[in-house]
């Protein structure tokens, strides 16, 4: 223990750097820019030192400081420095105070604060003009302006700021499409707010706008044309394999589209012939034409002959689609049932088979559906009428002869 000790001396005395690090006072910053009316902080740290530290403004009208001493031991202290106007002002930071091996600190650093006036928000058009000449009405405080309607086809569009620190986007030469146009002049601030000014502007469109045909025909059909109807529907046999198309526009200036030969499909077949004026307004007539197939249908017929549910008033049949054989057992005055029979194909059609006059133990009703293609299907119910069946069980018991008097004797 005793040597520990000794050797902890020798190495303060000859190497008193190893036992404490080297003390100081610090600031963070050295100078700050500010805008008025703003604040900013910076800090004050005592590294392996202790002592009292003092905080002034030389300028308290410019820049002043939330506090004026502090104690710091190894410790930090956060200043604040508030802007009050613009202008140059100087933080004095006074130390007096000692390392952690007793060298004296005593000084005073200074911090440098500019103030400058805070950025304009100023976002006003002292101008805004179309073509070289100011909009009419305007004003500053107006923010949208809707031009005369016009036959050009472009415009120019200039402005000014009424703060020279402000920018501009959206001016220039702006093409003019057919009908409404909107540009926008948008004003940044020197502090970044924006405001954005409107400038509505119709440009005349005097191109055509008759969308609609002269004539239209179809090969092979009678089409009774008239221009304002535009759809036709038609039915053809399965020996048209082919229709050919022809149109013709009302106006010079339009175009058509969809015309030609034209494959036709079993069943529908639909074809678009569109009309499109010169303004790029668009009318469309629609041919419908329903080919037969080969064996003279208008579809594909249904092969569906499924029952989707089925029903008997006063039971529970605990119907599944996917089965066709059930049992019912019901009483002996039941002659006939009552179905709900609900088909899952309204093309298909069904009939009900012995559903009458239940004189047997076992009565088998049928209920065959025939879907749309003639494919047919089979659902049997096996009606048990449980009492007449116990019924013909007694009736069909032997009759015991009577017992003899001798018999008798011998039991007793």
């Amino acid at each position: 223990m005793k040597k520990n000790i000794i050797l902890i001396i020798c190495l303060f005395l000859f190497f008193p750097s190893l036992v404490f690090a080297r003390g100081d006072i610090s600031s963070n910053k050295s100078s700050i820019t500010l805008e008025s009316g703003t604040s900013e902080t910076f800090v004050v740290t005592a590294n392996n030192s202790a002592g009292k530290v003092t905080f002034s403004s030389s300028n308290n009208s410019v820049a002043s400081v939330d506090k004026s001493a502090e104690w710091l031991d190894n410790s930090s202290v956060t200043v604040t420095v508030t802007a009050n106007s613009t202008g140059t002002a100087t933080i004095s930071i006074g130390i007096d105070a000692a390392t952690y091996d007793e060298e004296e600190l005593k000084e005073t650093k200074t911090i440098s604060i500019t103030v400058r006036p805070p950025k304009s928000g100023n976002n006003n058009l002292s101008d805004l003009k179309v073509n070289g000449s100011t909009v009419s009405g305007f004003s500053s405080s107006k923010t949208s302006y809707t031009l005369a309607r016009t036959n050009d086809t472009s415009i120019d569009i200039s402005a000014s700021t009424e703060d020279n620190k402000a920018s501009l986007k959206g001016t220039g030469k702006k093409n003019l499409d057919y009908g409404d146009n909107t540009f926008n002049v948008i004003v940044t601030a020197e502090n970044g707010s924006t405001k954005t000014y409107k400038i509505n502007v119709e440009r005349i469109d005097n191109r055509s706008s008759d969308n609609y045909l002269s004539s239209l025909k179809v090969s092979g059909v009678d089409l009774k044309f008239n221009k304002n109807t535009t759809e036709y529907s038609f039915t053809v046999e399965h020996s048209l394999e082919s229709v050919s198309i022809s149109a013709t526009a009302n106006d010079s200036k339009s175009s058509v589209s969809g015309t030609g030969n034209k494959k036709l499909d079993d069943y529908d077949n639909t074809f678009n012939v569109t009309v499109t004026a010169e303004n790029g307004s668009k009318r469309t007539y629609k041919i419908i034409i329903k080919r037969k197939n080969a064996q003279g249908a208008l579809h594909v017929l249904s092969g569906n002959n499924n029952i989707n549910n089925l029903g008997i008033t006063g039971y529970n049949l605990d119907f599944n689609s996917n089965k066709d054989t059930y049992y019912l057992e019901v009483g002996s005055d039941v002659n006939n049932l009552d179905l709900k029979v609900d088909l899952a194909d309204s093309t298909a059609k069904y009939e009900v088979l012995n559903n009458s006059n239940f004189d047997k133990n076992i009565n088998t009703v049928e209920i065959v559906v025939t879907s749309e293609n003639g494919e047919t299907k089979k659902y049997t119910i096996n009606v048990l009428k449980k009492e007449l069946g116990e019924k013909k069980e007694e009736d069909e018991k032997p009759i015991e002869e009577p017992k003899k008097e001798e018999d008798k004797k011998e039991e007793d």
